[in-house]
């Protein structure tokens, strides 16, 4: 237990975060939610931490030998990160069935616990076309918190949730030295992503 104070220091409050449940919240927000801004602005960093301590605990045995000195690699369990996991599950799930979210919503974060428990089973080596697999789970946190419905009836619902994509695929490339195919992503994403934002910026200023 002493361990997971550290973690969270080290891991949950890193910048990068943070920054991906703001990020999250926001193309919520544009979308449209049932909750107010702030109780979705802590059920995103809710859903972002619980798929990083997922994550952490998938690396785990690579962790060891690539980061020694993180807190995972020098605990002698993994017993208690993977109660908080279960813990914060409890607790995402019972604030989008109380919180007036659609049942899509629920549904949408069980098919994607589902899809992560089978995914993180089955983990083999690192590639590009498993790290941009990985990161469609912040589109879907963004559609478990303004409701699947929103994406498809929202003015540039779909082009709201590629922007959010093609933002992670970008920094994920920039900031981790050790992705595949680096400088080929960061060429290819990043005026994808610029086109996307611009097409966006289009299309909900010719609404306004």
């Amino acid at each position: 237990m002493r361990h997971l104070l550290p973690y969270a220091r080290e891991r949950l409050l890193a910048p990068r975060v943070v920054m991906a449940a703001v990020l999250v919240c926001g193309t919520a927000a544009m979308l449209g939610t049932a909750r107010p801004l702030f109780g979705d602005l802590l059920l995103s960093f809710a859903l972002v931490c619980q798929f990083r301590i997922w994550d952490d605990l998938a690396d785990r045995r690579s962790d060891s030998h690539r980061h020694p000195k993180r807190v995972l690699s020098t605990a002698h369990s993994s017993s208690p990160f993977v109660a908080v996991t279960v813990a914060i599950g409890a607790v995402i799930l019972a604030s989008v069935i109380t919180s007036g979210g659609p049942a899509a919503s629920v549904a949408l974060l069980v098919t994607l616990w589902i899809v992560f428990a089978a995914w993180y089973g089955a983990r083999g080596n690192r590639t590009a076309r498993r790290d941009h697999l990985l990161l469609l789970k912040y589109p879907a946190f963004a559609a478990i918190l303004c409701g699947p419905s929103r994406v498809v009836t929202a003015p540039a619902g779909w082009l709201t949730l590629t922007v959010l994509y093609l933002a992670v695929c970008v920094y994920e490339a920039w900031h981790d030295l050790e992705a595949p195919r680096r400088v080929h992503r960061m060429a290819v994403e990043a005026p994808l992503l610029g086109v996307a934002v611009t097409a966006l910026a289009f299309i909900v200023g010719g609404q306004s």
